[in-house]
């Protein structure tokens, strides 16, 4: 059985995931990004030299139990998690197939690809509100603001400053996430490795994401004279500028 066969059984298999992909890529403006993650993916798999070792015999019978484990999980999981199962089985499938060395990251960018945007806000944007406004307040107060934590709020003079949903930093977390799977397939690491670069990389976000809210508190807070036209561009700028930051460091963590 051929490579071409068993990504056609699969993509047959997993007919119900198209399906739920093309409606929440309806509904999300930004899941078309998730398409760069599966085209990087495919890329490497396809390019990257493979290892020196003979094929996978056993290849047809990891693909039938990835594919069973996904007829299970319609008893189990939400369509998000039988998504992340199928993509997960078709990047298996290649990095078996072409025994490419950066399995574990072309496994990840196809996971990464799927829509879940909005999800990962819901999950995961609290949490790093939390975590912007604590550390945000640290750093503000270490420089000489009266400036504490309160939820995820900053309180200063009487107001309180809220971290909104836009701030959360769940962005600058996908790319961050795309990023250091990008640079573990160009580096050639192995999986633990890649783990590691991943946890590098979402430490890098929350710190950088709680320095930009701490920046942008001394122009919301009125404390840095800006003028309301110029508003905008600071904002966008704090955020390029942090991004840029913990990019560099992603990336020299994965050659490192």
């Amino acid at each position: 059985m051929n490579l071409a066969t068993v990504l056609t059984l699969e993509a047959v298999a997993f007919w119900p995931v198209w399906i739920w992909w093309a409606n929440r890529m309806a509904g999300e403006a930004e899941a078309a990004w998730g398409l760069a993650a599966l085209i990087t993916a495919a890329w490497f798999a396809w390019t990257k030299p493979v290892a020196t070792r003979p094929p996978r015999n056993w290849l047809p019978w990891v693909a039938a139990a990835m594919v069973s484990a996904y007829g299970i999980s319609f008893w189990l999981a939400t369509p998000i998690f039988r998504a992340a199962i199928a993509t997960a089985t078709i990047g298996t499938t290649l990095v078996c197939w072409r025994r490419v060395r950066c399995a574990a990251g072309v496994i990840g960018l196809c996971v990464i690809a799927l829509p879940v945007s909005a999800s990962l806000q819901f999950v995961a944007g609290f949490p790093m509100r939390l975590a912007a406004s604590a550390i945000g307040s640290g750093v503000l107060a270490a420089s000489g603001a009266a400036v504490t934590a309160e939820g995820t709020g900053l309180r200063w003079n009487g107001g309180l400053a809220e971290v909104d949903a836009a701030c959360s930093g769940i962005r600058m977390l996908w790319a961050g996430l795309y990023l250091g799977l990008t640079a573990a397939c160009a580096y050639d690491v192995s999986a633990r490795r890649t783990l590691g670069i991943l946890c590098a990389a979402v430490a890098a976000v929350v710190l950088g994401n709680a320095l930009r809210t701490a920046g942008l508190f001394y122009l919301e807070g009125g404390l840095l004279p800006v003028p309301d036209a110029a508003r905008t561009l600071v904002h966008a700028g704090a955020g390029l500028a942090v991004f840029a930051v913990i990019g560099t460091a992603t990336v020299l963590c994965a050659r490192w």
